[in-house]
């Protein structure tokens, strides 16, 4: 419905509103009548199907008999809850409006409404004011309905499709203190643990740092536990009432910790799943009372936000316990402090998995298997896995997605929560690394399945702790890590799950996921002991371990998807992954996110891989969806996700170099790409490709600019200029210097003779001492870690290449020029390097980089793998090859000039022009050299063969009206579509040649027809 449709459809339901106003029937509306009659047709005319219950429900009951009215959905993701009244009641109470933007806090939702249709007021549930007017965003009287249509418009289907509400929201200010229940929930979650852990410490000194933070979650598991039975109605408010009776003590010694723990002991008898399993902290001391104050805090601020667990999803607990985790617990002579920096959370390459993610992981992977399923039986025996299951999260869905699967198949007749049991004791599985990852995994998959007061299964079979990627036996281990090798929590898969590996076709069903991403240079010590296994390869990234690792797990048919980087396509560190998947596994899916971030701060470009253990056909279909911009609202990539993905054509034999996802004219691309490999007749060889300097860490070698004259006379004997970067046919810039420390120029240093760098080197003291390389004896801690043979960086004829790249950017160079880990170097005297850099800068080149190298979103990662594989023609032609030097000598020299004037004087556009010039001189020759066809060059540049033939039709029409003396009139009008941009939209998408032929007649004559001013009375532009 458009816009202009629904404001007349709201005028027809203002005037039926009215006429119900005038004849006094008001007072005989119930709330029910006011629905039907006035806010359900409202929102029908905003564009909401009122009768789809995916897409509008009538929500559950929040307290007691209280319930929200509607919520409003998109793709599965709630966008509003609305509170209805009948016609005439007060909207100004605030019970009226806490109930809607309460419920809509817990669910994680941004806007709450409230409405009898005389009034509609639209409030920002996330905002945690303790005033009700500054939640309200907008009110609108329907006697204003129409004058502030726009504003109304907001609430719309279409307004939430594009973002509209949060835009406008965000541009008037009322989005600026929006705080969402997960962030809320994890502040106080870690204040909680802040008090505990400060308090307790002060009565227990003696304890350890170690089990206090363990007593401390194990109290903090237990109050959220309970929280979640308070809530869901399970339990009467056990926790207050410890409170009031704390308050009402006639015995000022009765502590209310002491209370707590005698309850404790209490509900293990009722649950009976080790969660109140008798612990340790149960004998502490506790006489500060914080306790009260804790308990206080989970049950949020009235007035300001509330908390209803029963209504908080499964995935903000498992947010909230994630950030938990990448809390470090510090003990010392100042007491206990919590260090709430990423430093943990990045080192074991943890990032938490957006819910929208987990529905797309968990739908794609597990529903097919389910789809099998005719039987309880056969669902019995569905295994389900996460190898790094962190808080559960991805486990719970699947458990969500088991119990409807239980259901379809007659299950309605079994009680619900001994079903949930059931699924957790059949069908789930998770491993952990992390001991308190593990006892969170169990408590979230605990909650997810209390419905009632009942004896809860104790999970300790079902989700451990232990390294998802060691096994062996004892020998092997003992051989591999000595005596201590049970520190390295060594899990042998057919032992801990007979039941999954002693059975026909053994291995799991399904393995989800989001393993950690770790590269070995970043965190060394988390490679320790899977160096020996077979999948172990150099500038690897953990999480293809985890992929190798898996696919040994499955069962054959089996199905594993994970969210990964995107970058192992190409990656020289992933290639033993790349084979095993293209070997073992026929892939069902992949999604690259390309530049979008689905992780906040995190700096990862990402991918969905599904595979299916099975012999791959040589030929097959794989769903391929790519997000090429770097920037969508995540209501986009929730949509993009939901719609159904285009099939690719794949063959895994040409894809062991690399694997190529591409959609469209991909045989076009594959012949050129092709034709350009049979070309190649020259190739670099290893040893005439190097990477820069690794300083390891770099920061600890390097000197600013200006700290360059307080050098002594020994270290500017070590110091190099240093760069970072380079440019096309230009040196990058510098902001500094490297001291060049190796064994061999710098065996010992001295604080008097290299104060500086001593200085320097001992605020690093820990990562420099414990390099392997300085462990083993190789290397002191004072020299770089790779300092690459220094014949790369002298002063000799060279190429610099920056590895990361929008475009390939070489350099040639006599010069000097130490270079960092981002910058490769290619020196050879088989060819004139002057004439490589013309072929390595050309269009050609990036054509088949992107297509064929290694990509991080939308950057070229030009490491040495891909550049080494690059087809280069070597012309034996003088004439050629003189031709290419000269333009690459030319277009270096307009570099250096114009990095001499200043941006955007008229000497600058004079260059920049010139440099364009040469640059297409040398891409015209490049293409000349490898033979291409004016087709093909076409399409490296990026013009299809569709939008030629448009050109093609473009200037036949052109030809025809000057032949017809019509070339005047070009412009028909100003303010429309002009014909040839019509042309071009309706013919640019149409890939059949046969359709394009009718439409180029059609058009034609069409297009004819408004040239000669013989417009017919139906014909619209808008067709």
């Amino acid at each position: 419905m458009t816009q202009s449709e629904a404001k007349r459809k709201i005028q027809e339901i203002i005037s039926k509103y009215e006429q119900v106003k005038l004849s006094g029937r008001i007072r005989d509306y119930s709330e029910e009548d006011t629905k039907k009659d006035f806010i359900s047709p409202m929102f029908s005319a905003l564009g909401w199907n009122m009768e789809d219950r995916n897409e509008v429900t009538a929500e559950e009951y929040v307290r007691n008999t209280d319930r929200i009215d509607y919520g409003f959905y998109l793709n599965g993701q709630p966008k509003f809850f609305l509170e209805a009244k009948k016609l005439g009641v007060d909207l100004q109470k605030e019970l009226h409006a806490n109930q809607a933007i309460r419920y809509s806090f817990n669910k994680v939702v941004t806007w709450a409404v409230l409405t009898d249709f005389e009034s509609i007021k639209v409030f920002n549930a996330q905002n945690t004011s303790e005033n009700l007017s500054n939640k309200l965003y907008f009110e609108i009287h329907y006697t204003e309905y129409l004058e502030r249509f726009d504003q109304l418009w907001e609430l719309s289907k279409e307004s939430f499709e594009t973002g509209l509400i949060y835009k406008v929201a965000t541009r008037v200010g009322k989005l600026q203190q929006k705080v969402t229940v997960t962030d809320q929930l994890a502040k106080d979650l870690n204040e909680a643990r802040d008090i505990l852990s400060h308090y307790l410490h002060q009565w227990n000194p003696t304890v350890s740092a170690d089990l206090l933070d363990e007593g401390v979650q194990k109290l903090l598991d237990r109050l959220i536990f309970l929280r979640v039975a308070e809530d869901k109605g399970i339990e009467s408010p056990i926790l207050r009432q410890l409170i009031r009776d704390y308050k009402n003590r006639t015995n000022l010694k009765q502590n209310i910790f002491d209370s707590m723990i005698k309850k404790f002991r209490e509900l293990d008898e009722v649950y009976n799943s080790g969660l109140f399993s008798e612990h340790s902290f149960e004998k502490w001391d506790e006489g500060s009372g914080k306790t009260e104050e804790v308990i206080e805090m989970l049950y949020g601020k009235e007035g300001y936000y509330e908390y209803d667990f029963k209504f908080i999803p499964a995935d903000v607990l498992g947010n909230v316990y994630e950030n938990y985790l990448g809390h470090l617990l510090n003990k010392s002579k100042k007491g206990i402090t919590l260090d709430k920096s990423a430093k943990k959370r990045k080192e074991q390459g943890i990032y938490y998995t957006p819910s929208y993610i987990e529905d797309h992981i968990v739908g794609h992977a597990l529903r097919p298997v389910l789809d099998n399923c005719k039987s309880i039986a056969e669902l019995q025996s569905i295994k389900v896995l996460d190898p790094a299951c962190g808080s559960g999260s991805f486990l719970i869905k699947a458990m969500d997605m088991i119990l409807k699967k239980y259901k379809s198949l007659g299950g309605r007749l079994l009680d619900e929560s001994n079903l949930k049991i059931r699924i957790l004791l059949e069908n789930i599985y998770g491993v952990d690394l992390d001991e308190k990852a593990v006892e969170i995994a169990r408590l979230n998959l605990l909650i997810n399945s209390l419905d009632s007061r009942m004896k809860l299964p104790d999970l300790d079979k079902h989700i451990k702790n232990g390294n998802s990627l060691i096994s062996g036996t004892d020998e092997e281990l003992k051989n591999s890590f000595g005596k201590n090798y049970r520190d390295k929590k060594p899990f042998n898969w057919v032992e801990e799950f007979p039941e999954v590996f002693n059975r026909p076709n053994p291995g799991f069903d399904v393995i989800i996921g989001n393993p950690p991403y770790i590269k070995e240079f970043v965190n060394k010590s988390a490679f320790d002991g899977l160096r020996e296994s077979p999948y172990y390869q150099g500038k690897m990234d953990l999480w293809t371990l985890f992929a190798c690792k898996g696919i040994d797990l499955l069962r054959n048919d089996g199905v594993l998807s994970f969210i990964a980087p995107n970058n192992w396509i190409t990656n020289a560190g992933a290639s033993i992954t790349r084979e095993k998947v293209l070997v073992e596994t026929q892939i069902l899916e992949y999604v690259d996110f390309g530049g979008y971030q689905v992780f906040e701060n995190a700096g990862i470009q990402t991918m969905i891989l599904a595979i299916q253990k099975k012999k791959p056909d040589t030929q097959y279909k794989v769903k391929y969806l790519l997000f090429s911009q770097d920037k969508h609202a995540e209501n986009e990539v929730i949509v993009k996700l939901s719609t159904p993905a285009p099939f690719m054509e794949f063959k895994p034999e040409d894809m062991k170099q690399g694997i190529e996802f591409s959609s469209g004219s991909n045989s076009e691309v594959g012949a050129i790409l092709t034709k350009i490999s049979g070309k190649r007749n020259f190739e670099l060889t290893q040893d005439e490709v190097a990477q820069g300097i690794v300083g390891a860490p770099d920061d600890a070698f390097f000197v600013k600019e200006g700290d360059y004259n307080q050098a002594t006379v020994s270290e500017k004997r070590l110091l190099r200029k240093f760069f970072t970067n380079t440019q096309r046919y230009h040196r990058g810039s510098t902001k500094g210097y490297i001291y060049y420390s190796t064994k061999k120029n710098c065996p010992e240093i001295t604080q008097g003779e290299y104060p500086n760098f001593s200085n320097s080197i001992s605020n690093f003291k820990d990562k420099l001492v414990n390099r392997r390389e300085v462990k083993s004896g190789q290397i002191k801690s004072h020299h770089l870690q790779w300092p690459r043979n220094e014949k790369y960086f002298i002063g000799s004829p060279k190429i610099v290449a920056s590895i990361r790249t929008y475009k390939p950017a070489f350099y040639y160079t006599k010069d000097e020029y130490y270079g960092s880990r981002a910058l490769n170097f290619i020196q050879s005297d088989r060819i004139d390097l002057r004439y490589l850099t013309g072929i390595l800068n050309s269009k050609l080149v990036e054509f088949w980089l992107k297509h064929k190298g290694k990509k991080l979103g939308n950057l070229l990662q030009v490491d040495k793998g891909p550049l080494l594989q690059i087809p280069i023609y070597s012309s034996a032609n003088s004439t050629e090859r003189k031709s290419l030097i000269k333009l690459v000598e030319e277009i270096t020299a307009l570099q250096k000039n114009l990095n001499l004037v200043s941006e955007n004087s008229n000497k600058w556009h004079e260059i920049t022009k010139e440099i364009e010039k040469k640059d297409k001189q040398i891409d015209q020759l490049v293409y000349t050299l490898y033979v291409l066809t004016k087709a093909e060059i076409l399409t490296i540049e990026g013009v299809s063969t569709v939008w030629i033939k448009v050109m093609m039709l473009q200037k036949s029409l052109l030809f025809l009206m000057k032949m017809l003396g019509l070339d005047q009139i070009m412009h028909i009008s100003t303010t429309k579509n002009k014909p040839l941009a019509l042309i071009t939209t309706k013919l640019s998408g149409t890939e059949n040649i046969k359709q394009f032929e009718n439409c180029v007649i059609w058009l034609s004559w069409d297009y004819l027809s408004i040239l000669c001013k013989n417009i017919p009375a139906s014909f619209k532009w808008t067709d």
